[in-house]
């Protein structure tokens, strides 16, 4: 019985099946022709430009802050907000060198001034570590500190920022604004400051000229859970 033929490597010719068995131009480039759906089948004016107008919501729609002061001329409230930084900054240098008795004259006569936990104020409590009503009640409590109440010395430095002005009512003569404080606190047989009072300033100013500014009311709303030893000076 004979050997099976061998299958060579040449049983199929790599020219069999010659690369131009289906030429190029079978389906020639111009078979569907590039104008078969128009650019302009749908056209761009569609829907206009115009369809929805700009002034659909009108710009003043919803006030970039919502802060009614801001209705005023800004360059008056910018001037405003300076000046009463700069109350900030003599009221704060008056407690910061203990001359307790020119704390009084930054308020009016009936001025009112109270120091409340938030926590008390939150609740619509009025009661607060201090309450004082009337300039001589004020009077009373920067002569006591100074002539009759015992209390360890210390040095206080006041932090005032984030000025805001809430309102600006009675053509200007009446402001109400708001202002963070930190207050910190050295004891003299202690070698640390320590952080006393932080929270806020809720105060309404009444501007009389354009010379003086003082406050007709003063609500210190510290958010300390506890103060640390006793609250003694002026907030």
């Amino acid at each position: 019985m004979s050997a099976p033929l061998p299958v060579t490597a040449t049983a199929m010719p790599a020219t069999a099946i010659p690369a131009t068995a289906v030429p190029a131009t079978a389906v020639p480039a111009t078979a569907i022709p590039a104008t078969a759906v128009p650019a302009t089948a749908v056209p761009a004016t569609t829907i206009p430009a115009n369809a929805i107008p700009a002034t659909a919501v009108p710009a003043t729609a919803v006030p970039a802050t919502g802060n009614p002061a801001l209705a005023h001329d800004p360059v008056q409230v910018d001037r405003l907000r300076r000046r009463i930084e700069a109350f900030h900054a003599a009221y704060c240098d008056t407690l910061d060198s203990g001359r307790l008795a020119d704390w009084p004259a930054y308020f009016i006569d009936d001025a009112f001034y109270r120091i409340i936990a938030r926590e008390n104020r939150d609740l619509g409590l009025p009661v607060g570590l201090v309450y004082c009503e009337g300039n001589a009640m004020l009077r009373d409590r920067a002569f006591a500190i100074q002539s009759t109440a015992m209390h360890a010395p210390r040095y206080l430095r006041h932090f005032v920022s984030n000025i805001r002005i809430d309102a600006i009512e009675e053509d200007g003569a009446l402001v109400r604004t708001r202002a963070n404080f930190l207050l910190f606190q050295v004891l003299m047989d202690r070698p640390t400051a320590t952080l006393h009072l932080i929270g806020e300033y809720q105060d309404v100013f009444r501007i009389d000229g354009a010379d003086t500014m003082r406050l007709a009311s003063r609500d210190c709303v510290y958010d300390n859970a506890l103060v640390d030893n006793a609250l003694v000076y002026p907030v």
